[in-house]
């Protein structure tokens, strides 16, 4: 884990509840379904990418490729940096992720994992994805969709630099390298477009394979 550098400050309202984000760190953002996770990581995507000039890559289990280009619909470096991978009905989502990580993922990308528990069910699989990402020199965003964090195996947090609670009306981060903490950032209730365009992306059929 690369906690050597200064953390970027970035208009985001993760980062700002991060205090910024230091190149090379692995985060874990916690929250309940709804909560809008994908959004605040897609927010702070649209940012972050063009600041490292690296490309990023979306590993989406829980949407499909069509709603995750529309959270970042307004890219300034265009698609051609995001790569979205996608689950194959053909291939069990561990090989796909260990292939990815392993081999096919360029060096340097900005990852976001979306969303643990679908891409890896029970804690050994978690943890072997944590390990094969905490291994990497890429900064990484983990979503973990859980009702209470006690669902979280124990060991889990203790692979992250920083972990971040999505509540409706906050964002708590428990630990931080590089922040003083623990701390709470308020956010603001939710617009009736921005539920709208939250129900629009729930989850739908998805479409198998990379894209």
């Amino acid at each position: 884990m690369n906690t050597s550098l200064q953390p970027l400050r970035i208009n985001s309202l993760l980062a700002q509840a991060l205090g910024g984000v230091v190149p090379g760190s692995k985060m874990l953002i916690v929250g309940r379904p709804e909560m809008g996770m994908a959004m605040l990581c897609a927010e702070l995507l649209v940012k972050i990418v063009p600041a490292l000039r690296q490309g990023a890559y979306w590993l989406d289990a829980a949407r499909n490729p069509s709603a995750i280009f529309g959270l970042v619909d307004h890219i300034p470096f265009g698609f051609s940096r995001l790569d979205v991978v996608s689950q194959a009905k053909d291939l069990d989502p561990p090989t796909i992720w260990r292939e990815v990580l392993s081999n096919e993922m360029r060096r340097g990308a900005v990852v976001v994992v979306d969303s643990l528990e679908r891409w890896a069910s029970g804690p050994a699989e978690q943890k072997a994805l944590i390990e094969q990402l905490a291994m990497r020199p890429d900064t990484g965003f983990v979503l973990s969709y859980v009702d209470q964090r006690p669902q979280l195996a124990q060991h889990v947090e203790t692979f992250f630099d920083a972990v971040a609670i999505v509540n409706s009306d906050c964002i708590e981060v428990t630990q931080c390298r590089w922040t003083p903490g623990p701390r709470v950032v308020s956010r603001r209730p939710m617009t009736t477009e921005e539920v709208a365009s939250r129900d629009e992306h729930k989850p739908q059929q998805r479409k198998g394979g990379t894209g």
